[in-house]
C-alpha cells in the first residue's frame, strides 16, 4: 500500500497519492483538517496503481472542482478499465472494506519535463515510463523553492499520526 502525503502551502493543500479507497482518502482529509483548515488546491497521482489514488473519490466529495493531475498514460489505462480492476483488487485485499469506493482517476494530464505552479509552489514532472509502472509521474519541488516555511508534509511513513487512533 502507499503512503498518502499531503503539503501545506501558504494558500492551501496539495494531496499526493490519497490512497487505496474512499475511506482512506477520508482518513487523510481528517489528518490533513487536524494541520490545517486550508482549501485542497490539488491532488497529485503518481501511476496507475490503485492503491496510490482510489482515495481521489474522497478529495473529490469534498472540493468536487479539485484538479487532478497524472500523467496521460494514466489517464489512458484508467479509462480502459484499469480503474475498475483497482477497486476490485482493493475490495478483495481488504475482505470487502473498500465498499463504495469508485475508480475517480486524473482529468489533467502531465508530461514529462512540465512545470506546475500551485499555492505558492513549482512543481517540475519527470516521467519514468519503465520503472514501477508505464505511468510512473515524479513530481520535483526544484531547489530554489526548499525551504520556504510555508511547507509541510505527512506521508504514510508516519503511521502513529496518520492512523485514526
Amino acid at each position: 500500500m502507499n503512503n498518502p502525503a499531503f503539503l501545506v502551502t501558504a494558500t492551501g493543500v496539495i494531496v499526493v497519492d490519497p490512497g487505496w479507497s474512499i475511506q482512506t482518502g477520508e482518513m487523510v482529509l481528517r489528518q490533513i483538517r487536524k494541520v490545517t483548515d486550508k482549501p485542497l488546491l490539488a491532488v497529485l497521482n503518481t501511476h496507475v496503481h490503485g492503491d496510490h489514488w482510489l482515495g481521489n473519490q474522497a478529495m473529490l466529495a469534498v472540493a468536487p472542482q479539485v484538479p487532478i493531475y497524472g500523467h496521460p498514460e494514466m489517464l489512458k489505462l484508467v479509462a480502459e478499465g484499469a480503474g475498475e480492476e483497482w477497486v476490485q483488487r482493493m475490495m478483495s485485499a481488504t475482505e470487502g472494506a473498500t465498499e463504495g469506493t469508485v475508480a475517480e482517476g486524473p482529468a489533467h494530464p502531465l508530461e514529462d519535463n512540465e512545470t506546475l505552479s500551485i499555492g505558492g509552489l513549482t512543481f517540475k514532472t519527470h516521467y519514468y515510463p519503465h520503472v514501477h509502472s508505464t505511468s510512473d509521474l515524479m513530481f520535483e519541488i526544484p531547489d530554489s523553492e526548499r525551504g520556504q516555511d510555508q511547507v509541510g508534509v505527512a506521508s504514510g511513513r508516519n503511521a502513529g499520526i496518520c492512523g485514526d487512533h
